[in-house]
C-alpha cells in the first residue's frame, strides 16, 4: 500500500472572493501557512508525527518542499511588530477600503507580535466584516482526524483582534487560496471563539523538529534556488559567520531570540583552531567570537588550518553579549561539512 505523506495541502474551499490585483495591502509579516498547518499536526500527536515522517521522508523526501524550506528561512529574520505599527498598517487597509473605519475608533483594535497564524478549528465562515450578518468571503475548513493522524487544512497570516463594544470577539487574517490562485489574497474576520493560534515560538520548535527529522533521516538532498544569508543548503539553514556575527554585534538580545537552539549550517573562513570545555573549537570570527564545538575525533578536524573556507554544521548553545570577544557565540555538537 502507498504511503500518504502527510502535508498535502488538500485544501478544498466552497466560497472564494478575489480581491482585485493592485489592492494594498498591510506590510506585516506573513504567516508561515505551511509550518504552522505541520505545527498543528504535530501537536495533535507528536510521537505518530515524528515516526509517520521519518518512514515517508525517506519515501518521498516530502519535508524538503521549497515552500517548507523558505519558510524556515523566513523565520531567522521575522520581524516582531508594534501595537503602533500594527495600527499604522490597519489605517493603510482602512484608507484602501479593506477594513471598516470603525475598527479603530470603536470597540478594541489589539495586536501581538508573537502570533505568527491563525488557524480555524472547525469549518468557519471568512467575513467582509466583523459581524455575523456580513458578506462571506470564503469557507474555510477545519481540521479533521484521518488514518494518518490529526490533518490541518488551513492557516491564515494574522493581522490582530477587535472587540466590539458588546464584548463580541473576532480576528482580522490574511487569506490566500494558493489552491486556486496564490497571487490574490483576501482580507476578512474570524470568529475568535472558534480559531486557534499558532505562535512564532510553535513554528521554531516544528523547525527544529523538521530538521531533526530530516537528519535522522539521512535524506539531505535538497538544495534551494534561493540566494541570500537565509538559503537553505542540504535541508538546514546556511548562514555566513559574518551575518551571524553582525546580527549579534548590532543587537545580541534579538540575535538570542532569532538563533539560539537551531540547527545551522554556518559558512566562513577559520580564523583560529582553539579549546573550549575540552573540546576542539573552530574560531570563525574575531569579534564577535563564534566558536564551532566538534569531536575530538571529527575525521576532518587534522585537515583543516587557519584560513581556510569551512562549512560546519551545528547548533548555536549560547549567545553572550556580556562577553562578545571572549565568549561571544557558541555552537555545539558540530559536524565538519566541508573544507577547502
Amino acid at each position: 500500500m502507498k504511503v500518504k505523506k502527510i502535508f498535502l495541502s488538500a485544501v478544498l474551499f466552497l466560497f472564494f472572493a478575489l480581491l482585485p490585483a493592485g489592492k494594498v495591502f498591510a506590510d506585516l509579516p506573513e504567516a508561515s501557512v505551511e509550518l504552522a498547518k505541520m505545527y498543528v499536526t504535530y501537536d495533535y500527536d507528536r510521537p505518530f508525527f515524528i515516526n509517520t515522517n521519518k518512514d515517508s521522508q525517506a519515501a518521498y523526501q516530502s519535508l524538503n518542499d521549497k515552500t517548507i524550506a523558505n519558510e524556515i528561512a523566513f523565520m531567522q529574520n521575522r520581524e516582531i511588530y508594534t501595537q503602533a505599527q500594527a495600527e499604522k498598517e490597519i489605517q493603510k487597509l482602512i484608507d484602501a477600503g479593506l477594513v471598516p473605519a470603525y475598527i479603530l475608533t470603536r470597540g478594541t483594535y489589539s495586536y501581538d507580535g508573537n502570533i505568527n497564524a491563525v488557524y480555524p478549528t472547525i469549518n468557519l465562515k471568512l467575513r467582509l466584516q466583523p459581524n455575523n450578518t456580513s458578506r462571506i468571503i470564503a469557507e474555510l475548513f477545519g481540521g479533521e482526524v484521518q488514518e494518518i493522524g490529526y490533518i490541518a487544512y488551513c492557516a491564515c497570516s494574522y493581522l490582530g483582534e477587535w472587540k466590539s463594544p458588546n464584548g463580541k470577539k473576532w480576528v482580522a487574517v490574511e487569506y490566500t487560496d494558493a489552491f486556486l490562485n496564490e497571487k490574490h489574497k483576501s482580507i476578512g474576520w474570524l470568529e475568535r471563539d472558534y480559531v486557534r493560534f499558532v505562535t512564532n515560538e510553535n513554528i521554531l520548535e516544528i523547525s527544529r523538529v523538521i530538521n531533526d527529522i530530516k537528519r535522522s533521516s539521512g535524506t539531505h538532498r535538497y538544495v534551494s534556488t534561493s540566494t541570500g544569508p537565509s538559503a537553505i543548503i542540504n535541508s538546514v539553514e546556511a548562514v555566513p559567520a559574518e551575518t551571524l556575527a553582525r546580527d549579534f554585534d548590532n543587537n545580541p538580545f534579538k540575535a538570542e531570540k532569532i538563533y539560539k537552539g537551531r540547527t545551522i549550517k554556518i559558512t566562513g573562513k577559520i580564523d583560529n583552531i582553539t579549546m573550549k570545555n575540552g573540546s576542539p573549537a573552530i574560531q570563525l570570527s574575531f569579534s564577535p567570537k563564534i566558536l564551532c564545538l566538534v569531536a575530538a575525533d571529527e575525521p576532518l578536524l587534522t585537515e583543516i588550518d587557519r584560513g581556510d573556507e569551512i562549512a560546519i554544521e551545528g547548533t548555536v548553545a549560547s549567545l553572550n553579549a556580556q562577553s562578545k570577544s571572549t565568549e561571544g557565540i557558541t555552537l555545539t555538537d558540530c559536524k565538519i561539512i566541508s573544507a577547502e
